[in-house]
């Protein structure tokens, strides 16, 4: 069997001024396969070599001893994590801080394997599909990487093709033309589904007062009955589209006519579903809970959905098996999570997070860990300790931003007159006046202990849910945060330029600016407060991004490739093999403690198997593969 010749895979230089992304991502010292890599193959040998070398190498094996698991293991590496952000001007450009720890040259040859994993999976494009993405936090996160511009390739396009909410704000920021936005928004899941349906599953809903066991009865009925309909339900696969009035839009991206099959660009949904039934900032009411049925909705889309990648983020608090049943109605997904918060990345944030994806095992290879959970793999890439406090943040608003924010609230109590001259609590409703002097009490203390450290805490939450913290605590829809450290009230600009959002006037990345959507700025601060306690933190969302895209491998690549050496399994043989084979001198191969990866190779070997299989339509009479990489 011939293969066409897979396509030649090369970054370019970054053109905003930042260092060359293929240098920073090359080991010192690489393979034997490496060493005679040329920027500019001049035959198909090279070529291959070049993406069998270096696109399809597994990742590390996992550890043969895994005597802790969950918060005991983050315990524990904690204590090994180097130190994080430590500069104003870090947090400022922290997406070049996060694809260093990735694919920076102190990840020598893992690094580089995991850069061209990420070239080969984005190199015929990505369509970004969202439901609850709040304000836009993802299609925020894709502008700003495509910005950077690391994995630049010549052929590569970003395409945010659909967004879902229901939040009026949200639509919005969803539909500016300012930025590069999606194609398609619509309001609500719901509202996607036929009208004869929506009428069936308002139907199961749980009376307005019915108790929290019967509620809960309501939902689960609401959601097997959604899940048993699924392919009747997103049959149609479009809807009535708030960009195009009057007419019906497609939910997912339909691959061109023209488009070569074997090369689709990667379809990735990219969601965050209502967290409110299981934080510990709502009133945990779990499946009682009526945005329970957005839920039951979305988990049934996406399992029936023609996606390659559907992340998702919740509430550490999420079910975790609850994600796994919906998705395992159908055979062909493959579920991790992780589960971490902005303070493990070295921010001064608190927002601990799950982050879980589920792979869609026709088009895709997972190369991670085979453990459900590979919060453990994730941390030891990107793990970090904060080194700064939540006081960086403040202050770093414009003076006219700060004034307007304390003028703000004078004016909901009646007060009038030059902002700067009233007191912090005369600010605050009584009850949180009565927070605010419990907190001033609780610092006084601290500071005649001998604790001069940042001193945080939300002016909204109740006692009982007390949030004091030298760390900027986790954004919710009603948060104040207050510094009694620095005397400061935080602005919203603040607050968003934690979460990632380049919205300072004083940040030193002007190439972020034209990426951020006017109408963001046009909106009230209460409605910003109300959006950000929606959205996600962009950091850990593209720390996700990054660690699952490039421990994946796409099977429609693997049809394409004819490996130069078919006697053996070129990776699993030894260094001497190696050079002997390839001719090259002892001093250009790689270091002798570069360690196998059987388990990413044994799941690539059967891919590959069942990618030709399922090309091929079975080998009966047993005929063989043929050229397949790992004969």
């Amino acid at each position: 069997m011939t293969s066409p010749e897979p396509k030649h895979v090369q970054a370019v230089d970054s053109d905003h001024g930042g260092f060359d992304f293929a240098e920073m991502s090359s080991p010192s010292k690489r393979s034997a396969t490496d060493s005679d890599f040329s920027r500019n193959p001049s035959t198909e040998q090279l070529q291959l070599q070049e993406y069998e070398a270096t696109s399809l190498a597994g990742s590390p094996a996992p550890r043969k001893e895994r005597k802790l698991s969950g918060r005991t293991a983050q315990a524990a590496a904690k204590q090994n994590f180097l130190p994080g952000f430590a500069t104003v001007e870090s947090l400022e450009q922290w997406p070049t801080e996060l694809l260093l720890r990735i694919f920076g040259k102190e990840q020598g040859d893992t690094g580089f394997r995991r850069r061209r994993r990420l070239e080969a999976a984005l190199q015929h494009g990505l369509v970004l599909h969202t439901d609850f993405s709040g304000k836009g936090s993802v299609e925020q996160m894709l502008r700003m990487f495509d910005v950077e511009r690391r994995v630049r390739l010549q052929d590569v396009w970003f395409r945010c093709f659909q967004a879902n909410d229901i939040q009026k704000e949200a639509l919005d920021a969803l539909v500016d033309q300012s930025v590069e936005s999606p194609e398609h928004v619509f309001k609500g899941l719901l509202e996607t589904l036929p009208q004869s349906e929506q009428a069936r599953i308002k139907s199961l809903r749980p009376e307005p007062r019915a108790r929290k066991e019967q509620a809960e009865a309501c939902h689960r009925a609401q959601l097997q009955y959604i899940s048993a309909s699924r392919k009747t339900l997103f049959a149609g696969s479009a809807s009535n589209c708030i960009r195009h009035p009057g007419k019906c839009c497609p939910l997912y991206f339909p691959d061109p006519m023209g488009m070569d099959v074997q090369t689709p660009p990667l379809k990735v949904n990219f969601s965050g579903p209502m967290c409110s039934p299981f934080t510990s900032h709502g009133l945990q009411l779990g499946f009682a809970d009526p945005s329970i049925e957005s839920l039951n909705i979305w988990l049934a889309k996406m399992c029936e959905s023609p996606m390659d990648l559907i992340f998702f983020e919740n509430s550490d608090r999420f079910p975790w098996s609850l994600f796994v049943e919906a998705m395992s109605a159908e055979t062909h997904w493959e579920c991790h999570r992780c589960v971490f918060g902005a303070e493990e990345l070295g921010l001064p944030v608190l927002r601990r997070r799950t982050y879980g994806v589920a792979i869609n095992r026709k088009s895709l290879v997972w190369l991670g860990s085979e453990q459900p959970d590979v919060t453990e793999e994730f941390l030891s890439i990107f793990g970090r300790s904060p080194t700064l406090d939540g006081d960086a943040y403040a202050g770093l608003d414009s003076v006219e931003s700060i004034q307007e924010t304390r003028a703000e609230l004078a004016r909901r109590r009646g007060i009038y007159g030059s902002a700067d001259e009233i007191a912090l609590s005369a600010l605050f409703t009584k009850a949180a006046q009565e927070r605010f002097n419990k907190a001033a009490s609780q610092y006084e203390s601290r500071v005649k202990s001998g604790d001069t450290g940042a001193f945080i805490f939300d002016a909204s939450q109740s006692e009982n849910r007390s949030r004091i913290n030298q760390l900027l605590p986790a954004a919710t829809k009603t948060c104040v945060f207050v510094s009694l450290s620095k005397e400061h009230i935080f602005t919203q600009n603040e607050v968003d330029f934690s979460m990632g959002w380049p919205v300072l006037g004083t940040a030193s990345c002007p190439q972020y600016a034209p990426v951020l959507p006017r109408s963001l700025s046009q909106q009230s601060h209460h409605m910003r407060r109300r959006l950000s306690g929606n959205g996600m933190c962009l950091q850990q969302v593209f720390a996700w991004f990054l660690f699952v895209q490039s421990h994946c491998a796409r099977k429609q690549l693997l049809l394409h490739w004819v490996p130069p050496l078919l006697d053996e399994c070129y990776y699993g043989c030894d260094l001497d093999k190696r050079q002997q084979k390839s001719g090259q001198k002892e001093d250009s191969a790689a270091p002798a403690d570069q360690p196998a990866e059987p388990d990413a190779l044994r799941r690539m070997q059967a891919a590959f198997s069942e990618a030709a299989e399922e090309k091929q339509g079975g080998h009966g009479d047993g005929e063989a593969v043929q050229n397949g990489p790992f004969d």
